[in-house]
């Protein structure tokens, strides 16, 4: 059992969250999800998308539980699920390059109006272009932008 003071360091932190039933670490909730996605098992996808969902029902405003969500609903085939969750990211954290960029792949996949398309894209572009002129960097690795070809100005 924790003692007192270190049980409220993890629930000033995040870590934990009080709920119905207890406390939830919410940090273990990510992990098992994380090893469900990238697990070998048929299910493993399927179970990942479970722990993420369960995690934002617990607190909705958990921005990594939405992010994984998406790559969960993505690699699943499930564009428009996807669209969803990513740009729920955004909602939350309107600066999230990484969730901005492949915001606009789940769109471009999902044929989505190209209205949105070319949103999204003029926002992932403003994002890496602030990062790189404040931090010298992006969060987005070089050679996964270079896969996206822009679209043409209408």
């Amino acid at each position: 059992m924790l003692s007192p003071n270190l049980a409220e360091l993890h629930a000033q932190s995040g870590v934990t969250v009080d709920t119905a039933n207890g406390v939830m670490n919410l940090e273990m909730h990510i992990r098992l999800g994380q090893l469900w996605q990238h697990s070998s098992a048929p299910s493993g996808l399927h179970e990942a998308s479970k722990r993420f969902e369960f995690i934002i029902q617990a607190d909705p405003s958990h921005i990594l539980a939405h992010f994984l969500l998406a790559q969960t609903y993505y690699s699943r085939g499930l564009a428009k699920e996807a669209i969803t969750a990513y740009t729920r990211v955004v909602d939350l954290h309107p600066r999230h390059c990484e969730a901005l960029y492949n915001l606009l792949e789940a769109t471009y996949q999902a044929a989505a109006n190209l209205t949105s398309r070319r949103r999204h894209e003029q926002a992932a572009a403003a994002c890496i272009r602030l990062q790189l002129e404040q931090r010298g960097s992006a969060t987005i690795h070089p050679m996964q932008a270079l896969r996206y070809v822009p679209t043409a100005a209408p």
